[in-house]
């Protein structure tokens, strides 16, 4: 059972924010809740980004310590990422903290060899529209409308 099933009151959460689907505003109010972030910017980006695909929302015992209340870097280079989740995991840590990495994998700081890190290849996916929607809910008071 989830822990907020009101869409509305999860919406609240992120005002103006456009959600993928049921399953998303409620894997993010659900993660929100859980770790008392209603008003952490940082991890309500976190949990909004990595809410869009099935795929991170299924592993995410592997990318969030609940307990520590911080991610699990481990958790991003698992053998269960594909392309499209790495881009929403390097997105996600990237808006939680500024995390980036030069390197084309998540052990290889050195460089970015396959370019995987800039917005032309990162933004490059059917999800774009909600990953920029992420950078609504991390800053909030930068990108109203006028």
């Amino acid at each position: 059972m989830s822990i907020l099933n009101d869409f509305e009151k999860v919406k609240e959460l992120a005002p103006g924010v456009r959600f993928k689907n049921a399953e998303h505003i409620l894997f993010f109010g659900d993660n929100v809740i859980k770790t008392k972030s209603e008003r952490d910017t940082y991890r309500k980006a976190f949990f909004y980004t990595l809410g869009i695909l099935p795929l991170t929302r299924t592993h995410i015992d592997s990318l969030y310590d609940f307990e520590g209340n911080c991610p699990k870097l481990d958790g991003f280079n698992e053998a269960w990422q594909v392309s499209s989740t790495m881009k929403l995991c390097r997105l996600a840590m990237n808006l939680y903290n500024g995390f980036h990495q030069k390197g084309a994998s998540w052990n290889d700081l050195e460089n970015d060899k396959d370019g995987s890190f800039t917005p032309y290849e990162l933004f490059a996916t059917p999800d774009a529209f909600y990953m920029l929607e992420a950078v609504k809910v991390r800053y909030p008071d930068y990108v109203k409308a006028d």
